[in-house]
């Protein structure tokens, strides 16, 4: 198969079939990166969808994800990142990336000091947001990482001496009423590079399990709008149009930098119509 495969010009997809005596080859079929299942429904549901879209592009019904100019400055910044790290980047470098891609971020402090904290809490106004910043740290929620809402001075020294017992950064954030929290982002997968990710977010997201797939190298503005449809949440959302700018900016940064394994914005807070990405996460 794997010789065949390097004088064959189209797309080969093989079916094993016999259980445990084919873990061994399907393992060397996907090094050679050969497509490879042991359901035969999966290989005829993907090539029902590769023929959807071949028809679509054919008769012109289909958009394109338009190329981002991104600042070579700060491409040349993420990919130092990239390069000098493995697993989950520091909050920083995730923010950073981003910002340049025009993610709709909530601006983010890092306070070294209570007094910091005060600081900017008085600046921006209460309500507040803190919480420990660490590659370590995944979810927040279930380590007793954040305090949420915070809308005192008081509560804000008391979560702050929390907090600082803890190894990190600590961030600051004005808090934002949500009206609905989605969850956008990708994963690496083996057979077909990068799969987008879209659903209910928060820290419900695995209780929920309202999430849907797409894969990349098919996607455009008609997949954006079948990924959304797809999650129970939609019905939720006036406007999915909102969302294409960020799935636009996602798709060209794992084009330009294929080495992130992972990325996920969650929550992303849906406020008055208006879309704020809260935290972000990176794995290289």
């Amino acid at each position: 198969i794997a010789n065949f495969n390097r004088k064959f010009k189209g797309i080969l997809i093989v079916n094993l079939i016999g259980g445990d005596s084919v873990t061994l080859p399907i393992k060397y079929l996907k090094a050679k990166k050969i497509i490879v299942s042991v359901f035969s429904e999966d290989i005829i549901a993907a090539l029902v969808k590769i023929r959807i879209y071949y028809l679509k592009l054919k008769a012109g019904n289909v958009r394109f994800i338009p190329k981002l100019v991104i600042d070579e400055g700060a491409k040349h910044k993420i990919k130092a990142i990239v390069q000098s790290r493995k697993g989950f980047l520091l909050e920083e470098q995730s923010l950073l990336i981003a910002k340049s891609y025009g993610f709709p971020l909530v601006k983010t402090h890092f306070v070294s000091s209570k007094n910091t904290a005060l600081s900017k809490a008085k600046a921006i106004g209460f309500p507040i947001v803190l919480k420990i910043s660490a590659p370590n740290i995944i979810h927040r929620h279930l380590e007793q990482g954040v305090f949420l809402d915070i809308k005192s001075m008081h509560e804000l020294a008391t979560a702050y001496d929390i907090l600082s017992l803890r190894k990190g950064q600590i961030i600051l954030q004005k808090s934002i009423q949500s009206d609905l929290e989605i969850i956008v982002g990708a994963k690496r997968d083996p057979d077909f590079s990068h799969l987008l990710v879209f659903g209910s977010g928060g820290i419900h997201v695995e209780y929920l399990k309202d999430i849907q797939f797409a894969v990349i190298p098919f996607f455009s503005y008609q997949t954006m709008e079948s990924l959304i449809l797809g999650t129970k949440v939609s019905i939720n959302l006036k406007h999915h149009s909102k969302f294409w700018p960020i799935f636009v900016s996602l798709i060209n940064l794992l084009s330009d930098f294929p080495e992130i394994e992972e990325i996920d914005l969650n929550p992303i807070i849906l406020s008055k119509d208006k879309i704020s990405c809260v935290d972000v996460k990176i794995k290289i």
